[in-house]
């Protein structure tokens, strides 16, 4: 660094090499309180530009081999994942909600780490960025709580590049884990491989078992949106109908216009084929 940039001291090479790190402009005001004097001396010597209040750094600086990472207190690390959360969720932008994980992942809360895993997923699962999440989960220590849960958050990435058949044992063994968010989630994504493979009866069962397990509505939604779709395939109208009036009662304020849509299509399908016979 001291061949590309002689002009910068020690500290302002480790800060311009952090940014790069990041791939993601960030707030100026936060950067000032995580890095100091250093982030006026970058723009100073154009090698990064503010634009609506956000530090980014330019794109052929971005090429260059990065030094040594700093070392961040627990105190700035949590400054930085929250604001990377913010962003990500305020500008949709997925990586950003990755990087807060991976970040998260250094403090150690085991809990907190899934739920961003967790968030994540949410945001995606699409095709084009389910590389990027397993490299995340990846990078982060399986120890304790986290070993199942990112076994499973891993598997549920793995099915959306092969499909859920491809993943069948291994949700099955994660079914049978003594932790109930585990369990709940895996048994959810189960359902997807039966409902795949044409194994409605085993669809049905696995609804009925995670509705003993768990009064979650939103896990509740999903699943049984799952279940009334084989009831509705396999011409069983009568259950289609108890079922779908039973989860209309699970549709609330979050949830989208797609799943209320898809409740009322499938209860309309029901009622037909209850008229049809």
């Amino acid at each position: 660094w001291d061949k590309f940039f002689p002009e910068l001291s020690s500290t302002e090479q480790q800060v311009l090499g952090e940014l790069i790190r990041l791939q993601l402009p960030i707030q100026k005001s936060l950067a000032k309180s995580l890095f100091g004097t250093a982030i006026d001396g970058l723009q100073k010597h154009s090698l990064t530009e503010i634009i609506d209040g956000r530090v980014y750094v330019h794109d052929l600086v971005r090429q260059i081999a990065l030094p040594s990472p700093i070392p961040l207190g627990k105190d700035k690390i949590k400054k930085l994942a929250s604001y990377l959360q913010e962003y990500g969720r305020s500008m949709a932008v997925p990586f950003a909600l990755l990087r807060a994980t991976e970040l998260l992942a250094q403090l150690g809360d085991e809990t907190q780490v899934v739920q961003a895993l967790e968030e994540c997923w949410e945001w995606a699962s699409a095709l084009d960025l389910v590389e990027g999440y397993l490299k995340v989960l990846g990078r982060i220590p399986e120890k304790g709580l986290l070993d199942e849960r990112l076994r499973l958050l891993s598997t549920q990435a793995r099915v959306r590049l092969g499909g859920a058949g491809s993943q069948q044992e291994n949700l099955e063994g994660l079914a049978k884990s003594s932790d109930s968010w585990t369990k709940e989630k895996a048994l959810m994504s189960l359902m997807g491989a039966y409902a795949d493979q044409g194994q409605h009866d085993k669809v049905i069962h696995t609804y009925e078992t995670l509705t003993k397990l768990t009064d979650n509505p939103d896990l509740l939604l999903k699943a049984g949106s799952t279940a009334l779709y084989t009831l509705v395939k396999t011409g069983r109208s009568t259950q289609a109908e108890k079922l779908a009036r039973g989860l209309m009662g699970h549709l609330s304020r979050k949830s989208t216009p797609n799943q209320k849509a898809d409740l009322h299509y499938l209860l309309a399908r029901a009622y037909a084929q209850m008229g049809d016979a």
